[in-house]
């Protein structure tokens, strides 16, 4: 029997899948029970973070107009980021 290139693909192609599927799974897994290890669970818990500060603001100036709560979000933004 001679090897022909298809018995290549054959080998080949179910590893480069079996490699994305465990790859994946790995990550989904590392997500799940380590989140802040990942850019993942960093950027969810940035989002959330984000939310709990937008509330707080709401709830705060609800009686202001939007321009202020705006220019408060712009506020908090800016010296968040001249904090680190």
């Amino acid at each position: 029997m001679e090897w022909r290139k298809c018995y290549l693909d054959v080998i080949l192609v179910p590893l480069g899948f079996l490699t994305s599927i465990g790859y994946h799974f790995w990550l989904w897994h590392k997500v799940r029970t380590q989140p802040h290890t990942t850019i993942i669970g960093i950027n969810a818990s940035g989002r959330g973070n984000w939310v709990n500060g937008m509330m707080k603001i709401y709830l705060f100036s609800s009686t202001n107009s939007l321009f202020e709560t705006r220019a408060r979000v712009v506020y908090i933004r800016n010296k968040r980021i001249l904090q680190r």
